[in-house]
């Protein structure tokens, strides 16, 4: 499974998941290292913001209800702003590489 969360240009890293159940960070470094994790012991693997028990698939689902920024902000004060605008704009970046190359 691949999560594109590395805000500069580059391969998509992966979340790794541990057998053992350990956290295993995205790989790479840089803005990227420690925005979500994914752990067998935590919401079964489900990947998370690290640092916290928040799916990651909440923030977009606030997003999509039309909730702000702030708002989820607010809701889920362990998650940091900078974790969210890291997935946000690797999210941004991958939906138009995806349109650009569908156009090509």
């Amino acid at each position: 499974m691949q999560f594109g969360l590395e805000v500069s240009e580059g391969t998509l890293p992966r979340i790794e998941r541990g057998a053992s159940g350990e956290s295993r960070p995205l790989p790479g470094g840089g803005a990227a290292h420690g925005i979500i994790v994914s752990n067998s012991e935590i919401l079964g693997g489900t990947p998370v913001f690290a640092g916290t028990r928040v799916p990651v698939r909440i923030l977009m689902e606030c997003l999509e209800a039309g909730d702000r920024l702030d708002d989820f902000l607010d809701e889920h004060p362990t998650v940091a702003r900078e974790q969210a605008v890291a997935v946000l704009e690797r999210a941004t970046a991958m939906l138009v590489s995806d349109s650009i190359e569908s156009a090509a």
